[in-house]
């Protein structure tokens, strides 16, 4: 048999290491091409349940409901008198307190 008893060069070893990591960047790329994948699906998933499920929502409360009744008071002239008319059954309803003075409305954006 042919024995070869050279040493292995600077630029074989250099070469070596090249083919080495050339070869080694497919299992990379594949997994990176998994990870890609299973994101944009997942990404997905998240749009298609937001736009089922979510959307703007609107706190209002807690709210204080206290029944009021109020005096309007009118001074009307006729034929040249000032008279004086109280309206005690015209306004009636809740009277209604918020913390706030508007409803809030939350928007939620999904996170990858």
């Amino acid at each position: 048999m042919l024995k070869i008893d050279r040493e292995r060069t600077p630029g074989f070893k250099l070469a070596l290491a090249i083919v080495v990591g050339l070869v080694l960047t497919i299992p990379l790329f594949s997994v990176w091409l998994l990870v890609y994948d299973r994101k944009t699906q997942s990404e997905e998933a998240t749009a298609s349940i937001t736009a089922g499920w979510g959307g703007p929502q609107a706190i209002a409360g807690p709210v204080l409901v206290i029944p009021y009744r109020a005096t309007a008071t009118e001074t009307v002239i006729e034929n040249g008198q000032t008279a004086r008319v109280d309206d005690l059954s015209s306004r009636f309803g809740p009277l209604v307190q918020q913390p706030w003075p508007e409803p809030v409305v939350v928007t939620s954006v999904p996170s990858a």
